[in-house]
């Protein structure tokens, strides 16, 4: 099991948050740094200040394979079906299914204005990425009537013999 050790470092007046992250392994008779020198230097640096250790699991995110079936394959058959370059296609995508409000308040907290933004994809764990695309494919059946393959299908071919649908870079 793997830890995240994040630390707080006090900067002139106001308190910045800065993250440094080193793998280790608990085990049952303590925590094992698997570098435990460059650690000590990390805290060296900080002088005689408090320090917050917070613990947690590695997060996978996605892998260039998932990038490529993304990006050359379900944003690719957007584009192709809507016209729109595949920068644009991937913007409307995000604001359709990650969409991230963002609320503006006065001095007395009530809410003035509120905007819709869009979540990156690029934090997005392997679970949630998965999710993601899933309901992309779902709304391209439904909505757009465009059959997307899962990833591990093989690629129908259009009337040249190329797989479609052709890759389009990002």
């Amino acid at each position: 099991m793997g830890a995240v050790t994040t630390f707080a470092r006090l900067d002139t007046a106001r308190l910045q948050r800065s993250r440094y992250r080193f793998a280790s392994q608990l085990a049952q008779l303590g925590l094992h740094l698997h570098d435990a020198a460059r650690v000590v230097s990390h805290l060296l640096k900080f002088g005689d200040i408090d320090l917050e250790l917070t613990f947690a699991r590695p997060v996978a995110f996605r892998s260039t394979q998932a990038n490529a079936y993304y990006w050359g394959i379900v944003v690719a058959a957007i584009s192709e079906h809507t016209g729109y370059e595949a920068h644009e296609t991937h913007e409307l995508l995000k604001q359709l299914f990650l969409p991230k409000p963002i609320y503006l308040r006065d001095g007395g907290g009530d809410v003035i204005a509120k905007v819709v933004i869009s979540q990156t994809t690029t934090t997005l764990t392997t679970k949630d990425f998965y999710e993601y695309v899933e309901k992309i494919r779902r709304f391209a059946a439904t909505t757009l009537n465009v059959y997307i393959p899962d990833p591990n299908e093989p690629l129908p071919a259009d009337e040249s013999g190329a797989a479609y649908p052709r890759a389009v870079a990002s």
